[in-house]
Order: structure tokens, then C-alpha cells, then sequence
């Protein structure tokens, strides 16, 4: 039975926010270590810098688009960006 006091939905926002932040954290490090500035992600996707800097702490839940767009740009599968969380 599914409780009616909206706790699910506080749990499932929860999750949503640590997949946020664990794609950032993931993002970032794959960014540094492709040797990429965020000037360089933003010159190769269109993605503008604050998006980035919102996406790397987490903050923002990106279109598929921007996630493919992301992935190409640094030169690595999706999988390695959206891998379960540990």
C-alpha cells in the first residue's frame, strides 16, 4: 500500500537529487581529466557555461539531448555519466 502522506514523493526527490549530483561529480571529474575548461564544453555543445557550472553541482535534471551532447563533448559513452550509484 502506498502511504498518502507524500513521503514517497519526498523519498523519490531525494533520489532524483543525489542522481544529480552524483552525474555532476562524474561529469566534472571526466571533464578535468579530458583536460576541457567549461569554455570548451560550451563552445563544442552550446551548453552555456552557468548551465554548466548548475550542472556539475548538481542542480539542474538535463534534457537526453544535453546529456548525449555532454558525453560526446568529452569524449566518453553516456553509460560512464548515468552508471548506477554505488
Amino acid at each position: 500500500m502506498t502511504p498518502k502522506d507524500g513521503t514517497d514523493q519526498v523519498e523519490s526527490a531525494a533520489v532524483s537529487a543525489q542522481r544529480a549530483r552524483a552525474f555532476g561529480r562524474r561529469f566534472r571529474r571526466a571533464r578535468i581529466e579530458a583536460g576541457l575548461k567549461p569554455r570548451d564544453i560550451e563552445a563544442k555543445t552550446g551548453v552555456s557555461r552557468a548551465l554548466l557550472r548548475q550542472i556539475e553541482a548538481g542542480q539542474d535534471n538535463l534534457t537526453l539531448d544535453t546529456l548525449a551532447a555532454l558525453a560526446r563533448a568529452i569524449g566518453v559513452p553516456v553509460s560512464v555519466l548515468v552508471a548506477p550509484l554505488e
